[in-house]
C-alpha cells in the first residue's frame, strides 16, 4: 500500500488522535439506552429486513441505504437479543465516523500542509454533533464517509488504468 502522503511523525499523531476519539465514544456510550426518533426507524427497518430476507412495506424512510447494509450484520450476527443489535448497529455508525479521518486527512493534506491536516482531523473527530450522531446510531457518519470517500476520488491523480 502506498502511503506517500502521510509523514512518518503523523503515522504516530494520527494514530493518537483516532485513539482518543475511540475513547472519548467509547465513554459516552449508551449501554442502556435505546434508540430514537431516526435511529429506531433505521433500527426497526434494518430489524425486520434482517428477519424477511426482503425489502419491507409501508416504511417512510427517505432512504434505505443504510437500514440494509446494518441489515446485512443484523443477519449474520443474529443473537436475539435487543440491545446487542443496538450495540451493533451504533459500532457500526462509530466505525464510520472514525474511518472518515482517512479521507479527510488525505484531502486536507492535498488544499493545506500537513500540520493543518492534522487540526482538521483533529476538529473533525472531536465534533460534538458528530459524536452524538455515531454514538445514537444514525446515518450521519456513513453519509460523511462515503462523500469524502468520493472527493478524495475526484482529486486523485493517479491514474488507475
Amino acid at each position: 500500500m502506498n502511503i506517500q502522503w502521510i509523514n512518518t511523525k503523523h503515522k504516530i499523531v494520527i494514530p493518537i488522535i483516532v485513539l482518543i476519539g475511540i475513547i472519548i465514544r467509547g465513554y459516552i456510550f449508551p449501554y442502556e439506552v435505546p434508540f430514537s426518533v431516526d435511529a429506531l426507524d433505521i433500527f426497526t427497518y434494518a430489524l425486520k429486513t434482517s428477519q424477511t430476507f426482503s425489502m419491507p412495506e409501508g416504511f417512510a424512510l427517505s432512504n434505505n441505504g443504510w437500514p440494509l447494509f446494518i441489515s446485512l450484520f443484523f443477519s449474520i450476527f443474529n443473537t436475539g437479543s435487543f440491545f446487542e443489535l443496538v450495540h451493533l448497529q451504533r459500532i457500526l455508525s462509530i466505525i464510520f465516523s472514525i474511518l472518515t479521518v482517512i479521507p479527510i486527512y488525505y484531502l486536507a493534506s492535498k488544499l493545506f500542509n500537513k500540520s493543518l491536516a492534522l487540526v482538521a482531523i483533529s476538529l473533525f473527530i472531536f465534533d460534538f454533533r458528530l459524536i452524538i450522531d455515531s454514538v445514537q446510531g444514525g446515518n450521519m457518519p456513513i453519509f460523511i464517509f462515503l462523500t469524502t470517500l468520493g472527493l478524495c476520488l475526484f482529486f486523485k491523480t493517479q491514474k488507475m488504468i
